[in-house]
């Protein structure tokens, strides 16, 4: 998309703005300025407030922030100064209107709609001089003036003369109404009543106007830069039957350009009101009604007072104003009168709010210390717990939870000690994250209980949020989602009417996460995106960075590698900005993951290993653990076993040091898993069955279930399949509970795999389809590829060869999407072995060898392995013995060298049976022999295979006595 330069721009005006059309303008500050009107732009008042409010020593620290918005000023100012917006009435002095304003009466007089953000009256004056009577005009501010003239067309055919304020006003100087209420101006007000989902664009209740108007006119945008649409922006994405917009560009030149949007393809756009138009003319078009999109740049009061007037009002002659004197009262002079700004405490507290809403936590910690050493010395109590609070909530975000708690005690004894519940209250907030981030589970939520009795007796609608909101976060980290989400929305209900955005976010992330928690995906991602929205209009940065990863591990998880990646990149720029190296870390283990997940495991190890250095660099033991526990879960999955247990103990010390036992939790689980890729069962349901124990502690039903599904998967491994049935209904109960379809789905795949050893293959088949077919809800196409791999498996069991064949090709072709190689190569196995079967022995062969290629360059031990293992019985079919020797003879090197004793004993009793097809009945007891000691090494003798394999010997024995004979 790109802008088209116009080559007659003067003809082109009077085309696409005329009098037989319906006009609608969208008018901002930028029309204000003009003389006699003179009412200073934002970067004016922000300079002032600033300059007056913050420490004499943080004034030039603060105005050098990024994301710094006169919204978020005007907050900090309410919240330390000015409770009651007084600082508002300055707009009341400006009475004199200029040109542009006579020009939008006029145009109202004249049968079109004006919509204006402006706080000020100066329209509603210029009004007031051209109009008969001034009960003509008719001021759109209030919640009630939306509802009640839904149709403002009505209004113009009535003889009435409507003006749509849509931020509202202090007051209706028509009525003489006051309106305060309406205003807005700060953050909070930005959030207030907007529909669910649609947190920047207009209040519900206000669109029946605005789109009134709009239809089938074509629509004026004046007074704007790019960067002040929060929410007219999205408003104009979601505009229906508008003709044509037209953004009018201030610009110093009076020489008219017009430039015309095309669809381009191989052309960026950068300037914001040109991504934003971009946006517009996109939505327009994906809604099939699409709009002409303009720009023209100019001088405005040149535009408006030589080129339109001229077109619009041929006849009508423009007022004098330029012997109009008016010199306002300046804004310093006025705010000085309005606000007092000696109180230094206030002040710390002002410069304070910059630093956390902006992300500088140093700058944080520099300017509450030093606030609470004023307040010490001043023997300030009541300021001295407020600095504790804020030193102990830095301290958090540094993870020093320790230093934090002593932060937040001591605060907790002041407020006592003062009689003040609402500090009492926030102290037990605060005190409930520390316990909450130490994974002491139950003794947080007793403090959040705790918080939110007291909130309620206060009617802190804020605080009750904030309550429910980690109420909601303890239940997520329980897995008890249905109660999180209950928390969680309730806590939405009550934020909508406050308006907070900067907690919406919050929200909204917490929400996505229980979707996360249920394998909703694309719930997860939709809520995600909403609180990215508020990060980019608050300047958020620290938690738009989570958000961009939390959304970058949803598409992850759908198996969509690319988007994965663009979000993770996006947020490690964010990261690298703000030198934060805590989320760096957690960053590189993400895209860690997501080079495990399609099989690179080189570049996985190398993030790993970036991560690491990082942790042990800054000393980051909790960061140290989890880069430790993701490199053993590497060597996992490459069959390298030795060298993952070696990590994974690593990480469990760090783990006990910390006292982390959430973390040591998922340590145990991942090195029971090691034994149990090993078969070695016994040592696997230890580790399993410990993890088991914490995670009952901490009451976390999601890893419960998860635990139950491993040590279910062990006894179907050790033959005990009673066992293995009562382990996978407990995993189920508790995730048909959670609504955690990806749990249903995986304890689906156990209880096929029971059905499979029970040779039940109807009802094998059955329970894998219907995993099959909850992936295929969920969105999730490696587990989708999975399925199919274990489906096609079965098929070969059964005798449907055919089916096999086409079901392996299918996974193969969602591994080759999702380039997920050890998938692929899985696959390639399973069409080897099927052909085998077949006894197409050059056709198995053949995938064999492809498969085997592939686990080469993936460097994966555990795939070479099981490649050798069936290249033998091929070349056995193919009466080469010693070919079929040579490889099973490397697999047992192969499984020795990665541990895997269960593997080597198997592959013992394979190569003994190419020493009984040619006859040699030693080798035959010897090679058995080998495997059943090895059996019993690792306590199987009573397994199945072991069972079969003592039989075998007895009989070579018997064999062999007969020969002898």
């Amino acid at each position: 998309m790109s802008f088209v330069s116009i080559a007659s721009p003067e003809e082109k005006l009077k085309e696409i703005i005329s009098t037989d059309q319906k006009l609608t303008f969208l008018v901002g500050a930028g029309i204000s300025m003009d003389k006699p009107s003179l009412i200073p732009s934002a970067i004016g008042f922000v300079d002032t407030l600033i300059r007056l409010g913050a420490p004499e020593g943080e004034i030039d620290n603060i105005l050098s922030l990024e994301g710094l918005r006169y919204e978020l000023i005007v907050e900090l100012i309410q919240q330390n100064f000015d409770p009651n917006l007084k600082m508002m009435d300055y707009i009341d002095l400006f009475t004199e209107p200029n040109m542009i304003h006579y020009f939008m009466a006029n145009s109202i007089k004249n049968g079109n709609c004006v919509i204006t953000t402006n706080f000020d009256y100066l329209i509603e004056y210029a009004l007031i001089k051209i109009v008969e009577e001034k009960t003509q005009i008719v001021p759109i501010i209030t919640k009630e003036d939306f509802l009640k003239y839904r149709n403002p067309l009505d209004l113009i055919k009535a003889g009435k003369f409507p003006l749509l304020k849509i931020h509202g006003s202090n007051k209706n100087i028509i009525t003489g109404t006051e309106t305060k209420a309406t205003l807005i101006t700060t953050l909070s007000s930005l959030g207030r009543e907007r529909e669910e989902g649609e947190t920047f664009a207009i209040e519900s209740y206000k669109k029946s106007a605005l789109f009134n108007c709009m239809k089938n006119s074509t629509l004026i945008i004046m007074g704007y830069s790019g960067s002040d649409d929060f929410d007219i922006g999205p408003t104009l994405k979601q505009l229906h039957g508008v003709s044509k917009i037209i953004w009018l560009n201030h610009t110093w030149s009076e020489e008219l350009e017009i430039l015309k949007f095309e669809d381009s393809r191989d052309s960026q756009v950068t300037a914001k009101e040109d991504l934003l138009l971009k946006d517009i003319a996109l939505s327009a078009k994906i809604q099939e009604h699409p709009i002409e999109v303009y720009k023209i740049n100019i001088n405005t009061s040149y535009f408006i007072k030589k080129i339109i007037w001229n077109i619009l009002f041929e006849n009508l002659t423009q007022p004098d104003l330029s012997k109009i004197e008016f010199h306002p009262e300046e804004f310093k002079s006025f705010i000085l009168k309005t606000l007092n700004f000696d109180d230094k405490l206030k002040k710390y507290s002002y410069a304070h709010g910059f630093y956390e809403r902006l992300s500088k936590p140093e700058n944080c910690l520099v300017v509450a210390n030093k606030g609470l050493k004023l307040a010490i010395d001043m023997n300030e109590r009541k300021h001295q717990s407020d600095f504790l609070i804020k030193i102990g909530r830095i301290h958090s975000k540094k993870a020093d939870y320790n230093e934090a708690t002593k932060d937040f005690q001591d605060a907790l004894k002041i407020y006592e000690d003062i009689g003040d519940l609402e500090g009492k209250t926030t102290s037990l907030h605060n005190l409930g994250n520390s316990n909450l981030h130490q994974s002491k589970y139950p003794e947080a939520l007793q403090y959040y209980n705790d918080a939110f009795k007291h909130r309620s007796e206060l009617g802190d609608l804020d605080g009750k949020s904030k309550s429910l909101n980690n109420i909601g976060g303890i239940y997520v980290r329980t897995g008890e989602y249905p109660l999180a989400l209950k928390s969680f929305q309730e806590a939405l209900a009550i934020n909508d009417r406050i308006g907070d955005l900067e907690m919406k976010a919050v929200l909204l992330s917490n929400v996505a996460d229980v979707y996360r928690g249920q394998g909703k995906y694309s719930e997860a991602i939709k809520n995600f995106k909403d609180a990215l929205e508020i990060d980019d209009l608050l300047g958020n940065l620290e938690h738009k960075s989570w958000n961009l990863m939390n959304t970058g591990t949803m598409y992850m998880l759908q198996s969509d590698y690319q988007k994965a990646l663009e979000f993770y990149q996006e947020g490690q720029e964010i990261i690298e900005k703000l030198g934060d190296l805590l989320k760096k870390i957690n960053l590189l283990v993400l895209l860690g993951n997501l080079h495990l997940h399609q099989g690179n495991y080189q570049d996985a190890l190398t993030k790993y290993q970036e991560g690491l250095k990082i942790a042990k660099a800054i000393g980051n033991k909790v960061g140290e653990s989890s880069t430790l526990m993701s490199m053993g879960n590497l060597f996992t999955s490459q069959g390298k076993y030795l060298q993952a247990i070696e990590l994974l103990e690593k990480a469990l010390i760090i783990d006990e040091e910390l006292n982390n036992i959430q973390q040591k939790s998922m340590n145990l689980l991942n090195v029971g898993n090691v034994y149990y890729q090993q078969a070695q069962y016994q040592k696997a349901l230890e580790y399993f069955t410990n993890a088991l124990e914490i995670m009952e502690k901490l009451n976390d039903a999601l890893s419960m279930a998860k635990t139950f599904t491993n040590i279910a998967s062990t006894y179907v491994g050790l033959g005990r399949l009673p066992e293995a049935s009562e382990y996978y209904q407990k995993a189920l109960e508790i995730n048909n509970k959670l609504g955690n379809l990806t749990g249903i789905a995986d304890t689906q795949v156990g209880i096929a795999n029971i059905y499979l050893m029970q040779v039940n293959y109807p009802e094998a088949l059955k329970s894998y389809n219907e995993a099959l077919k909850m992936h295929e809800e969920i969105g999730n196409l490696a587990s989708r590829a999975i399925c199919l791999t274990n489906i096609g498996d079965l098929y070969q069991k059964i005798g449907n060869f055919q089916k096999a064949l086409d079901t392996h090709q299918i996974a193969i072709g969602i591994n080759e999407k999702l380039e997920n190689l050890p998938g692929k190569s899985k696959n390639l196995v399973g069409l080897g072995s099927t052909y085998y079967m077949m006894q197409n022995f050059p056709e198995a062969l053949m995938y064999y060898q492809e498969s085997l290629k592939l686990d080469k360059e993936l460097n994966n031990n555990m795939g070479i392995a099981n490649n050798l293992v069936g290249l033998g019985p091929v070349y056995l079919g193919q009466v080469n013995f010693q070919e079929a020797l040579n490889y099973l003879q490397q697999a047992v090197v192969k499984f020795d060298d990665i541990g895997n004793l269960t593997a080597k004993a198997y592959t013992l009793t394979n190569i003994a049976s190419i020493y009984y097809n040619q006859g040699n009945f030693q080798e035959t007891l010897n090679y058995y022999e080998q495997s059943y000691t090895l059996l019993e090494k690792l306590n199987l003798v009573n397994s199945p295979q072991a069972l079969q394999l003592k039989n075998g010997i007895i009989f070579i024995k018997s064999q062999l006595n007969l020969q002898n004979k």
